[in-house]
């Protein structure tokens, strides 16, 4: 006899920043059901995320997603404290895009095919081995994309810290 499972969505992912919501197109264009629970209303702006690299084009791409008017960028920077270290890309060039408007355009993209979006914070999980459980909802992957601080990574006992 073989027992159904009655789930909410196959993949929950908590956080629904630029990762949380590239994971959740990808789960989408293989057939996943995907719920994002993420604790900020509306897009999430951030001083991180404001250039993308070449190799990040293709995927935007294939996930459907075409950004409007960006800046070319063909290299990266960094200065500090009267030093200097600059490096071009060695292929391609990658694009200036602010994070609100990369976020904005995956969000768009991740409602049109069908993503379930929930205000709120992911605290707590339970593995039941065919099914894993998350803020209420019966599911069968969950996806911890909430930052730093992370709950999932803390839970499983899983450290920040390097080693070397």
């Amino acid at each position: 006899m073989t027992v159904s499972l009655q789930l909410d969505a196959d993949l929950l992912i908590a956080g629904g920043s630029t990762a949380g919501l590239a994971t959740a197109i990808y789960a989408r264009l293989a057939g996943l059901s995907c719920i994002i629970v993420e604790p900020q209303a509306g897009v999430i702006d951030k001083p991180c995320g404001e250039g993308l690299m070449p190799a990040v084009l293709p995927l935007l791409h294939e996930m459907g997603i075409e950004l409007e008017v960006t800046q070319s960028i063909e290299g990266i920077r960094y200065l500090q404290h009267g030093r200097e270290v600059t490096c071009r890309f060695p292929t391609g060039t990658g694009l200036g895009v602010r994070r609100t408007t990369l976020q904005s355009s995956m969000t768009e993209r991740a409602k049109a095919l069908g993503v379930e979006f929930i205000q709120g914070k992911v605290k707590d999980f339970a593995d039941h081995g065919t099914q894993v459980e998350a803020f209420g909802k019966k599911i069968r992957y969950l996806v911890g994309c909430d930052g730093l601080r992370s709950k999932f990574r803390a839970n499983l006992g899983i450290s920040t810290k390097r080693t070397r």
